[in-house]
């Protein structure tokens, strides 16, 4: 009977361990496909948990929808970095990080029904734009990050609403960083 136990056990808890494990954000986007009118086309898997250290690379058209996933950031480093591609990023809940979402130079797309938490600088931040490309961010909630949203004072994103920020008395909102 204690055989029959310690079998059920180790049965149970292997088929446990792909809830537990955590996947490289990288190596998904690596290893994703095309579809449709996008170069990379991912959908996470609710049930995994994934590191936060992806950067997408100039000239791509990249869809990513985490259907609720847990993307856990690393201390000093930027969750989803873009870096003059297009992102359009929904239903993911970043956690930790020093940026949760960062659009760099000549980045597009839209960011929306995503959760921001704990994020040691920004939210999301959209820096160094050009005025040909634009960046979309609706339908969020930010919370306990120093500033909720970060942007070059000649450069807001083409539409920013409905997004939800709560944080301590000394955080921000957004801040409009000059030239």
């Amino acid at each position: 009977m204690r055989k029959l136990w310690i079998i059920s056990a180790a049965v149970l808890l292997l088929g446990c361990v792909p809830l537990l494990a955590d996947q490289s954000l990288q190596e998904v986007f690596d290893l994703s496909e095309s579809y449709g009118e996008y170069d990379k086309y991912i959908e996470l898997d609710p049930e995994l948990e994934y590191i936060g250290d992806l950067e997408i690379p100039a000239g791509l058209r990249v869809y990513l929808n985490g259907h609720g996933a847990l993307i856990q950031g690393r201390s000093y480093s930027t969750s989803i970095k873009v870096m003059g591609s297009l992102l359009d990023l929904s239903n993911c809940v970043i956690v930790d990080g020093y940026y949760g979402i960062y659009y760099d130079t000549l980045s597009a797309g839209s960011i929306h029904s995503n959760t921001v938490v704990g994020c040691r600088y920004s939210g999301i931040s959209v820096m160094y734009q050009d005025m040909n490309f634009d960046v979309e961010i609706w339908d969020n909630i930010i919370t306990d990050c120093v500033i909720g949203f970060l942007c070059i004072e000649d450069w807001i994103p083409v539409y920013i609403g409905y997004n939800t920020v709560y944080g301590m008395e000394m955080f921000r909102y957004a801040e409009l960083c000059p030239d």
